[in-house]
C-alpha cells in the first residue's frame, strides 16, 4: 500500500538546504494497511476507472484517506457543523456562511502536514512522465487513454502525435505487449492513421533520437555554440525565458553529442511500430520540419447568456506554425552551418562548447538539489550525466530525487511539472485564513542568493525570495515571493502567542529588495526574472507546440501579486525604499490598465483565464486606490464578470478560452468552484455589495450548494494553464510572428521549405472537409425571444436580425446595428407588430443595446440602414444590465432588479417615462421577502403586473396601472388576488405550503407559471397556465431547465381558425446550427398547428 511522507529524507545520495521541508514523496510498504483500507483504495480506483472519460482530474482522494486515518490516531477526529442546501428562495445569511466556512476550514486543516505545508498533486502534463521513463530507461535504470485511442500532451487535451507516441513508447518500455493489450493497439491504430511518428514535433524528436526510435539528421540543429556567443547580443540563450533555457539547455549538449541510448530489441520492435515505413527507408532530411496538424472535429458556435459558446477546431501538436521566414532560416542553419560546425577543425569549437553546457547543467543540478526547475529539464540533465559519466555521484544524486516528482492518487502513478506548489498554496492559505480570523501554522521558506558566480550561469538573485514549491529547488518566482511576503506580513499582525514571532525585519526588507529586482524597465513584472530581451526574438522559437516560450513576458497577474505585496509592506514598514515602491506602484497599476480588452477582459496566463485574469487584476486596481466610481477600467471589468454569470448564478470557464483568446462556458452550462470564487472576490474587492449584492448571493448559494459532506469543494476541471497564449500580442497582429502565405506556410511546416510530406489519404479527405466546414458561410441562427406571434432571431456571423412567422413562415430581415453582437454586453429585441399600427405592413423591431458606458434603445424597420437612437436614462449596474424588457400595447416596460420602479419608451415618439413600484413590490435592500413579478399584458392590451405572494404562499396578486380614487394620480393598484387552490392536484403534494410559484410571462391575460419545491426534490417542476378572467389553472407539461421553452401567443387573426384558441401554448428551443430560416423566405402554406 502507499503512503505518503513529507519532510522525510534520507540516504548517501540526498541533500537538502533545510532538512528536506515540504519534500512530498510517497513510498509502497506491502505490509501497510488494514483489509478494509486496501479495499477502499481499490474501490475508489476502480471508481475513476469506470468514469476516466467523464471526468479526468483525479482528487487526491489516498491523501486524503491517508489524513483522516492519522487524524483519528491522534485524536483529532473532527466534528463537522451539519451541512444544508439552499433552495432558491434561501436567503445567503450570515450563519449559513460561517458553517460553509467553518466546514472549508476544518477540512483544510486535517490536510495539512506535520511540517506546516499542505502537499498536494500538480500533473496534468502527459509527457512528463514519459520523459523520466525515456531518461529511466535509457540510463538503463528501469527494473489515461482518450476514447479514440490516443493520448493528448495536456489530461484534458485532444489526442495529439507527441502526447499519444510519448505515453504508447513509455508503456512498451515499461513492459507492456502490444498482443491482447487493447490500449496500445488502439494508440498504435491512432499513430498509423495520422501519419505515423514523423510528424511527432521538436520535443518529441529530440526524445525520439535518444531513444535511438529516430534519426538525429531529422531535427532542426540545436547549436551548442550558440552558448560561446557574447553575452550581449539579443539572440544569446542566457536573455531567454528561463524555462525556455534551461530545457534547451541539455538538449542542445545532447544534440552536439548525436547522444543515442542502448539499442535493445524492444527499442528495434517499437521502430516498427510507430512507422508506416521500414525505418532504414524514412527519409529524415524531409521529416525535419513534418508535424502533425490534423484538427478534432469539433466546429460551431453560439451565444448563450452574454457568453460564447464554442465548438472549435483544436489543432493537435502545430501550435506555432512556422512562417515562410523561419523555414528559411531553419534550412539554411540545417544544410549550410550545422555541417560546417560538425567538420574537423572546427569541431574543436563544439568541444569546447559541450564542456561549457555540462558546467551549466551541473551548476543548475547543485543549486536545485537535483530537483532542476521542472520535471523536463530534470530528466534531461539527469541522461546528460549518465553520459558523461554512468558511474557519476551526479547521476546517483539524479535518481535519488525522480520520486520528489511522482504522485499516487485514484488514477494511478503520475508525473508532476514541479516538485510540488507548497509555498504558493501555503501562501494562498494563510492569507484565506487571516481573512476569516482563524490562522495556520506558518510553512513559508525564505532563499538565500545561490553560490558561485549568478552572472556567468545566467541567475537572477534569489535571496530574499520564495520558490513555487520548495526552498531546494532554488528557483525564486516573483508573484510566489509576493503572496509569500503578503502571508507573513499578515501573519505578522496576529499576536505572536498565535502564530509565534513575526518574521526578521531584515528578512522582509530581503523579500522586498527581490521584488523591486524583478522590476522590468517599463515598470511590470515577469516571472522568474526579468525581461531580458527584445519580443521580436520569439520569431525565433523552435517548437512548434508553444508558444510563448523565449522572452520572459509581463503578466498582469505577476505584475498585480507584487503590487499588492509592495502596498501592504508600505503601510506596515513606511520608510524603506518609499519612492521605489511608489513609482513601482504607479507603473504597475498603469500597466494591468492598459491590459484590458475594449470588453473589459483581462487575458489571464497562469489560469483559466478571464475570470482569472479580472481576479488579480481588479485586486491589484483596488490595492492602488483606485474604486469603482474612480476607475473606469474597474467598471469595465465588472461589467464583463457580471455579464458572464450563469443563470445558476455561479461561473463556469472553459480551459477552450485559454485556446480561443474568448470567454467560453464550461459545456452545459456548468459552474465551476473555482471560477465562481474568483469572480466572487472581483465583485467584493470593487465594492459590488455596496452597489447590488444580489449577484454575489446567488453565487453564495452554488458555493454553498457545492460543498461536500467533508467541508471541502468537489474537483472539478483543472484551472492552471501550461498552454501559454500570446497576450503581447494586440488584436489584428499577425500571430505566426512574421508575413507568410497561409496554405504554403502549412505545406512548409509539415515538409519543410522545399519538402512535401505525403500523408494519408483520408485525412486529407478530412481535412478537406474540415476547411469548407470552417469556411462554410450558411447562417446560424439563434432566437432571442417569441411575442406577438413572431418569433424574434438574430444571426451573429451574417449581422442580421429576422422576424419569423412560425405559422405562416414569413421572414423579414432588419440590418444589425453596428458592433452590437461583438461589444454589447446585452442586448435585446422586441416586436411592434404590424397590427398594432398598419395591418398588413411588416412588423418592426426596438433593439435595445447595453454597452459599456451607456445603453441605447432603437427602431429598427425592413430594409432601412438608419438607426434613430435614444440613450437608456438608467445606470448600467444594475438597471441596464438587469433590465428585462416587455412590449405591451406599443410600449416598451423594463424591470430592474433591485430598484423601485419601471422604465418605459413610447416605440412611437422614443420617450421615456417612469413608473413607481406598489409598495407590496418595492423590495428594498436587506428585506427578507423575495419578489418574483412579471408584467404583462391582459386580454384587452391592458399593461398589468402579475406577482407570487412575496411572503410566500400559492397565490397570485394582480396590479394595474389607473388613478387613484383619492388624489386622481396614475400608479399600480392592487385589483385581485387569486388563490391557486387546486395546486395541490395539478403538483401530486398534498401539502401546498411546499409549492412555490415563478411567474415565467404574462401574455394576453394569460400567466405562465412554473413550479418548485421546498423538500421534495424528486417531484418534476410543472408548466402551468393561470386565466386571469376565468382564474382556471391548466398544467402544460413538466418543466425542464435544459429545454428553456419560449412563450409565444397565437397572433389574434389565426384565433378561431385552428381547434385551439388564443390560451395555446407553443414551445420551441434555441438551435446552435442552422434552422429551417432562410433569407429568401417569404410566405408560404401555413404550417401545422404545433401543439404542446
Amino acid at each position: 500500500m502507499w503512503r505518503l511522507k513529507v519532510g522525510e529524507g534520507g540516504g548517501p545520495w540526498l541533500r537538502s538546504t533545510n532538512g528536506f521541508l515540504g519534500r512530498a514523496v510517497w513510498e509502497f510498504d506491502a505490509s501497510a494497511g488494514t483489509p478494509e483500507e486496501r479495499a477502499e483504495v481499490e474501490r475508489v480506483r476502480q471508481e475513476f476507472t469506470d468514469g476516466r472519460f467523464r471526468r479526468r482530474e483525479s482528487a487526491d482522494l489516498l491523501m486524503r484517506l491517508q489524513c483522516s486515518k492519522e487524524n483519528k490516531h491522534q485524536g483529532r477526529d473532527r466534528r463537522l457543523p451539519p451541512m444544508e442546501k439552499l433552495e432558491e428562495k434561501d436567503e445567503v445569511t450570515e450563519d449559513t456562511l460561517l458553517v460553509s466556512l467553518r466546514r472549508a476550514l476544518d477540512q483544510f486543516s486535517s490536510l495539512q502536514s506535520d511540517d506546516g505545508c499542505w502537499p498536494g498533486d500538480f500533473s496534468g502534463i502527459m509527457f512528463v512522465m514519459p520523459g523520466l521513463i525515456f531518461a529511466l530507461y535509457v540510463t538503463r535504470s528501469l527494473n489515461t487513454v482518450n476514447e479514440d485511442g490516443g493520448w493528448g500532451s495536456l489530461i484534458l487535451g485532444s489526442s495529439s502525435m507527441f502526447g499519444t507516441c510519448s505515453n504508447y513508447i513509455t508503456l512498451r518500455l515499461l513492459g507492456e505487449e502490444l498482443d491482447g493489450n487493447t490500449a496500445l493497439a488502439k494508440g498504435r491504430g491512432w499513430i498509423s492513421s495520422h501519419g505515423s511518428a514523423t510528424l511527432v514535433p521538436q520535443w518529441g524528436k529530440i526524445w525520439l533520437s535518444i531513444l535511438g526510435m529516430y534519426d538525429w539528421s531529422g531535427n532542426n540543429p540545436i547549436f551548442p555554440e550558440l552558448w560561446l556567443a557574447p553575452q550581449f547580443l539579443p539572440f544569446h540563450p542566457g536573455k531567454f525565458w528561463c524555462l525556455c533555457r534551461m530545457v534547451y539547455l541539455p538538449m542542445a549538449y545532447l544534440y552536439g553529442r548525436k547522444f543515442v541510448g542502448p539499442i535493445t530489441p524492444t527499442i528495434l520492435a517499437i521502430r516498427e511500430e510507430i512507422y508506416d515505413v521500414p525505418y532504414d527507408k524514412i527519409d529524415w532530411g524531409m521529416s525535419r520540419n513534418a508535424c502533425a496538424k490534423r484538427m478534432k472535429h469539433k466546429t460551431g458556435s453560439k451565444w448563450k447568456n452574454n457568453c460564447l459558446h464554442i465548438k472549435i477546431k483544436i489543432k493537435e501538436d502545430l501550435v506555432c506554425p512556422r512562417t515562410t521566414l523561419q523555414n528559411a532560416v531553419w534550412t539554411s542553419l540545417y544544410k549550410c552551418v550545422e555541417p560546417v560546425l560538425s567538420s574537423w577543425p572546427i569541431n574543436k569549437l563544439r568541444d569546447r562548447a559541450l564542456k561549457n553546457l555540462m558546467e551549466h547543467i551541473h551548476y543548475e543540478d547543485d543549486n536545485t538539489q537535483y530537483l532542476c526547475i521542472c520535471s523536463v529539464n530534470k530528466a534531461l540533465n539527469m541522461v546528460c550525466c549518465w553520459a558523461e559519466d554512468p558511474n557519476s555521484e551526479a547521476f546517483k544524486r539524479h535518481l535519488a530525487r525522480v520520486p520528489d516528482f511522482l504522485w499516487i492518487s485514484e488514477d494511478g502513478m503520475k508525473a508532476q511539472v514541479y516538485d510540488g506548489v507548497q509555498n504558493w498554496e501555503t501562501s494562498f492559505i494563510i492569507q484565506a485564513y487571516c481573512a476569516t480570523g482563524l490562522c495556520a501554522c506558518p510553512y513559508l521558506k525564505v532563499l538565500w542568493n545561490h553560490p558561485g558566480d549568478q552572472s556567468y550561469s545566467h541567475r537572477h538573485r534569489s535571496k530574499g525570495s520564495w520558490t513555487l514549491s520548495s526552498a531546494d529547488n532554488g528557483w525564486t518566482v516573483s508573484d510566489t515571493t509576493a503572496e509569500a511576503l503578503k502571508a507573513v506580513l499578515l501573519l505578522s499582525k496576529i499576536s505572536r502567542n498565535i502564530v509565534g514571532d513575526p518574521i526578521e525585519r531584515e528578512r522582509v526588507h530581503d523579500a522586498v529588495d527581490c521584488l523591486l529586482s524583478f522590476v522590468n524597465k517599463d515598470g511590470t513584472f515577469s516571472t522568474y526574472e526579468c525581461k531580458r530581451t527584445s519580443t521580436w526574438i520569439e520569431i525565433l522559437n523552435p517548437c512548434e507546440s508553444f508558444p510563448n516560450m523565449i522572452v520572459d513576458h509581463p503578466y498582469p497577474e505577476c505584475t498585480s501579486s507584487v503590487l499588492q505585496a509592495l502596498m501592504l509592506f508600505k503601510e506596515l514598514h513606511y520608510g524603506y525604499r518609499t519612492k521605489e515602491i511608489e513609482k513601482c506602484i504607479r507603473d504597475a497599476a498603469t500597466f494591468i490598465e492598459s491590459r484590458q480588452g475594449e470588453d473589459g477582459s483581462w487575458l489571464g496566463t497562469w489560469g483559466v483565464c478571464f475570470t482569472y485574469g479580472a481576479f488579480f487584476s481588479v485586486k491589484a486596481l483596488v490595492a492602488a486606490g483606485r474604486t469603482y466610481e474612480s476607475s473606469s477600467s474597474i467598471r469595465k471589468g465588472c461589467h464583463f464578470i457580471l455579464s458572464k454569470q450563469l443563470s445558476t448564478g455561479g461561473w463556469g470557464e472553459s480551459h477552450v478560452s485559454n485556446e480561443t483568446k474568448v470567454y467560453v462556458n464550461i459545456e452545459g452550462d456548468r459552474a465551476h468552484a473555482v471560477n465562481t470564487a474568483w469572480a466572487m472576490l472581483t465583485l467584493i474587492y470593487a465594492g459590488q455589495m455596496e452597489r447590488d449584492p444580489a449577484p454575489l448571493h446567488r453565487a453564495a448559494k452554488v458555493l454553498i450548494n457545492m460543498q461536500m459532506d467533508t467541508g471541502e469543494f468537489p474537483q472539478q476541471a483543472c484551472k492552471e494553464n501550461f498552454e501559454q497564449p500570446k497576450p503581447w500580442l494586440e488584436d489584428g497582429d499577425n500571430e505566426d510572428c512574421g508575413d507568410q502565405d497561409e496554405d504554403s506556410n502549412e505545406a512548409e511546416a509539415e515538409g519543410g521549405s522545399d519538402e512535401e510530406v505525403e500523408n494519408n489519404e483520408d485525412e486529407e479527405d478530412s481535412d478537406e472537409e474540415d476547411e469548407k466546414e470552417e469556411e462554410d458561410p450558411s447562417p446560424v441562427w439563434e432566437i432571442e425571444r417569441c411575442s406577438d406571434g413572431y418569433v424574434v432571431l438574430f444571426n451573429r456571423r451574417a449581422r442580421q436580425i429576422a422576424a419569423y412567422n412560425p405559422l405562416t413562415r414569413a421572414l423579414h430581415l432588419f440590418p444589425s446595428p453596428p458592433g452590437i453582437f461583438k461589444s454589447a454586453l446585452t442586448f435585446q429585441f422586441h416586436i411592434i407588430s404590424s397590427s398594432e399600427e398598419h395591418p398588413g405592413s411588416p412588423p418592426r423591431v426596438v433593439c435595445f443595446y447595453c454597452g459599456y458606458l451607456y445603453a441605447s434603445v432603437g427602431v429598427i424597420s425592413p430594409g432601412s440602414t438608419e438607426i434613430g437612437w435614444q440613450i437608456f436614462p438608467e445606470p448600467l449596474i444594475p438597471g441596464a444590465v438587469g433590465a428585462t424588457g416587455k412590449m405591451v400595447n406599443g410600449s416598451l416596460y423594463w424591470t430592474h432588479p433591485g430598484r423601485l420602479y419601471i422604465t418605459v419608451l413610447d416605440t412611437a415618439t422614443l420617450e421615456f417615462s417612469r413608473m413607481e413600484l406598489p409598495p407590496l413590490l418595492a423590495v428594498e435592500e436587506g428585506s427578507n421577502r423575495d419578489c418574483d413579478f412579471v408584467l404583462g399584458n391582459t386580454k384587452d392590451g391592458r399593461p398589468c403586473i402579475v406577482s407570487p405572494d412575496p411572503w410566500g404562499g400559492c397565490e397570485l396578486l394582480v396590479f394595474f396601472w389607473r388613478p387613484d380614487e383619492y388624489d386622481g394620480v396614475e400608479r399600480w393598484k392592487l385589483d385581485q388576488e387569486f388563490k391557486l387552490k387546486t395546486i395541490r392536484w395539478l403538483t401530486e403534494i398534498e401539502d401546498d405550503s411546499y409549492v412555490v410559484v415563478h411567474v415565467m410571462d404574462v401574455t394576453d391575460g394569460i400567466v405562465y407559471l412554473r413550479t418548485a419545491y421546498d423538500g421534495y426534490t424528486e417531484v418534476p417542476q410543472l408548466l402551468l397556465s393561470f386565466c386571469l378572467e376565468t382564474a382556471e389553472l391548466k398544467k402544460i407539461c413538466e418543466y425542464d431547465h435544459k429545454l428553456h421553452p419560449y412563450v409565444m401567443a397565437w397572433p389574434p387573426s389565426l384565433v378561431g381558425v385552428h381547434d385551439k384558441g388564443p390560451n395555446d401554448l407553443a414551445l420551441s428551443t434555441p438551435s446552435s446550427e442552422g434552422s429551417d430560416v432562410n433569407a429568401g423566405g417569404g410566405p408560404t402554406e401555413p404550417a401545422s398547428v404545433p401543439k404542446a
